[in-house]
């Protein structure tokens, strides 16, 4: 018997029910994932050596139902999944990882600051001299803990007793900066993207 394709998968579905649109075939993918679920949350409790073979198989063959139904809309929309499965992974692989608040395991975004050369991430607050340079390269949770990191015997030390928290405006620009600022990674990178370096010119 030969493997099956996304192709092949999709011209017999086509052929016996039909030519379907990409989002009718994922709405029936949701019912068949809904039917997976379901029946994984029976034995949520028990560990999968220990379950129903009888069980274990028809979870097996719902997983082959969400799959035939994703290889059809993959193909409708015109891409091989295994490449944009390659792809995907290549960019998750390459994430940092955390645990939110909530236990739930997301990734953490980041963007290379053109200014200082730090990784900065979205959500955290950066300490930075008005010519670029960084006090610490840690990120900080808050404008507050960055303010008080700055009035400490560390921060202090560092030069950065003085920071205040720059406004940042809409048009992409910030509003009363001094010499040692503190800002948000997220409205950092909004604003290099409002007023990106200019080609050879230094950061």
């Amino acid at each position: 018997m030969s493997n099956e394709t996304q192709e092949s998968i999709t011209h017999w579905a086509d052929e016996t029910f039909g030519v379907k649109h990409p989002a009718e075939v994922a709405a029936r993918m949701n019912v068949e994932v809904a039917e997976l679920v379901a029946g994984l949350a029976t034995v949520a409790a028990v560990p999968v050596e220990d379950m129903d073979p009888e069980l274990v198989q028809e979870l097996q063959k719902e997983c082959a139902d969400v799959f035939i139904m994703l290889a059809q809309v993959a193909e409708k929309l015109d891409v091989d999944l295994q490449t944009v499965v390659n792809y995907k992974m290549g960019v998750n692989r390459r994430r940092n990882w955390t645990k939110s608040p909530s236990g739930k395991m997301q990734h953490v975004e980041t963007f290379l600051e053109p200014g200082s050369g730090l990784e900065m991430e979205l959500d955290k607050f950066y300490i930075l001299s008005d010519s670029g340079h960084f006090y610490t390269d840690r990120g900080f949770e808050s404008a507050d803990a960055a303010l008080n990191w700055a009035q400490s015997a560390e921060g202090i030390a560092a030069g950065a007793e003085g920071a205040v928290v720059p406004t940042f405006r809409a048009g992409g620009f910030f509003e009363g900066q001094d010499g040692v600022n503190i800002y948000l990674g997220r409205e950092l990178r909004a604003f290099w993207k409002a007023n990106p370096l200019n080609e050879g010119e230094p950061a």
